[in-house]
């Protein structure tokens, strides 16, 4: 079997984010044939605007971010809560991949470091349907990390959530990689 490759967005730009935090834990407990490829937040490209590519100007970061999610198997995403919804620069990173043919039907993960964050999950949740994205609910956790430290994420409960979150997503991956059969016509 070919390596699962995942790429992981991060909606927190703070140095000490729980999200980010989390990504880091879970590219530490992927399972054997899975690897995150890259860890990035949502200053990975400049604002959107859709004038670049009317120009055929894609800026060089937004293009690198658009290939990134390409050519990934799948994506994981974990995102903080900001004044009910997700943050401006998370959602710039997600409307790049708008344009991406790629990206239509792409597996995704949501890895939340909270339990309370119902607007953006909410948020994040009708962005991703209306982009075409294929939430893998299997494979979408909500941990309670909300004010407390990364030691939290050493815990064996938590840990455990987040390789049988990740074994979900591989399994679901493989399995639309799978070829799938013709079915004979009769016409």
């Amino acid at each position: 079997m070919d390596q699962i490759n995942v790429v992981a967005l991060c909606g927190s730009t703070r140095a000490s984010s729980m999200n980010l935090a989390l990504l880091k834990a879970a590219a530490l407990h992927v399972p054997p044939g899975m690897r995150v490829t890259s860890i990035v937040d949502g200053r990975i490209a400049p604002h959107y605007n859709p004038d670049y590519e009317a120009r055929g100007a894609i800026p060089r970061s937004a293009a690198r971010w658009r290939e990134l999610a390409g050519e990934a198997d799948g994506i994981i995403l974990s995102s903080p809560e900001y004044a009910g919804g997700i943050p401006g620069t998370f959602k710039n990173a997600l409307d790049w991949l708008v344009g991406e043919p790629r990206f239509y039907r792409k597996p995704v993960a949501i890895l939340s470091a909270s339990n309370r964050s119902v607007g953006s999950a909410l948020a994040l949740r009708l962005v991703l349907s209306t982009m075409s994205a294929d939430l893998i609910e299997s494979a979408s956790i909500n941990l309670p990390l909300l004010g407390k430290g990364e030691s939290e994420l050493e815990k064996p409960e938590h840990w455990l959530l987040i390789h049988s979150a990740l074994i979900a997503f591989m399994a679901e991956i493989t399995s639309l990689k799978q070829p799938r059969p013709r079915l004979a016509s009769n016409y």
